[in-house]
């Protein structure tokens, strides 16, 4: 009676799921073989389409929900059988994906400032295609599809989406997405989508410094304390960065750390000082090889090609951790968890 069919328009989108006279109870994507991901209810196990209509399969087989599309690819409806009102409201959506596009698709997975949009570029370089969507903690996705590179990350809560970063994974075909992971979950899904994680670090002390400048001259303050610290004699502003962002930016940066380290024995860690220096270990190539023939020799020679290019974080301006460094900011290092994080990282003797 019913035939689910392929349709890029409604399976390369997020969905907010409720009712007007209720609330939003969940998102989710609606899956090309009629599957639901990412919410689950009795009422609501799978999805096809009838006529002109959208209809909802709850557990038993039947049809619980009808709703029809507007013009701008949203879906309301109602309860079968009664008025009580429902909506799949379009939270993002990516469109149609390019033609023969390649089987995979990447997860840039890394510490803040470590070279992440580098990387996008690297793949971008061998024929994967950048979405500019970035993850990060549970449920943040910055949408930079419509920015220019010069706008990217200078204030990303007017681009800011709320919803459970994994949703993203199965919308992907053959693109890159880059993003910071806490949890263990979230890479684990990617993998069921045929999206692979690229694990990258940087040492730490750099990453602060890295952060430090990026704060400095891109991103915009969001609050007066966050524009108070900018203003201070530069013999101050470092030690004050650090105080704001403690409780912010830096323990995220531990805590995406601490996940990759968990995720060692499965996902290589590469280092960014090994790929701007080409010296890539050979348990992150083979990795690579695994997933393409070619892919190891296809990924070196487009760092020749991206090193030190222009990117949306790239500012060129680059600052020596030990110039800054004196005994307050160690012992910040050590108390904040990342000294001993750095050194399973493989940074500290």
């Amino acid at each position: 009676m019913f035939q689910s069919e392929i349709n890029w328009s409604i399976c390369r989108s997020v969905y907010a799921f409720g009712s007007p006279c209720d609330k939003i109870f969940g998102h989710m994507v609606l899956l090309p073989d009629g599957n639901i991901f990412g919410y689950s209810h009795e009422n609501e196990r799978k999805w096809a389409l009838y006529k002109d209509n959208l209809v909802m399969i709850g557990e038993n087989g039947n049809v619980t929900s009808t709703y029809k599309r507007d013009d701008l690819g949203n879906w309301f409806g109602t309860v079968k059988d009664k008025k009580y009102p429902l909506f799949l409201v379009k939270v993002l959506d990516l469109g149609q994906p390019v033609k023969n596009h390649p089987k995979h698709s990447f997860y840039i997975n890394t510490i803040p400032k470590s070279g992440t949009y580098f990387l996008e570029k690297i793949f971008s370089v061998i024929g994967f295609k950048p979405t500019r969507i970035h993850i990060a903690r549970r449920d943040i996705v910055d949408d930079y599809r419509y920015l220019s590179d010069e706008e990217i990350h200078i204030s990303p809560e007017s681009v800011r989406l709320i919803f459970p970063v994994e949703l993203i994974f199965p919308l992907l075909r053959g693109e890159i997405v880059v993003g910071h992971s806490e949890y263990e979950h979230v890479i684990r899904t990617a993998r069921i989508f045929d999206v692979l994680t690229l694990n990258i670090v940087r040492n730490l002390r750099d990453v602060l410094m890295s952060l430090y400048v990026f704060k400095l001259h891109k991103v915009r303050s969001s609050d007066y304390v966050d524009d108070f610290w900018k203003k201070l004699p530069l013999n101050k502003q470092f030690e004050s960065f650090l105080v704001y962002y403690a409780l912010k930016d830096i323990d995220h940066i531990r805590e995406v750390a601490q996940n990759i380290l968990k995720l060692r024995k499965e996902i290589p860690i590469v280092k960014y000082e090994d790929v701007v220096s080409k010296k890539l270990n050979e348990e992150f190539c083979v990795y690579l090889e695994s997933f393409g023939p070619g892919l190891r020799k296809m990924f070196m020679e487009a760092i020749d090609r991206t090193l030190y290019t222009k990117t949306p974080t790239y500012l060129g301006k680059r600052l020596r951790w030990q110039d800054f460094w004196n005994p307050h900011i160690e012992d910040f290092f050590r108390s904040s968890g990342l000294y001993d994080t750095n050194k399973k990282l493989g940074y500290e003797s």
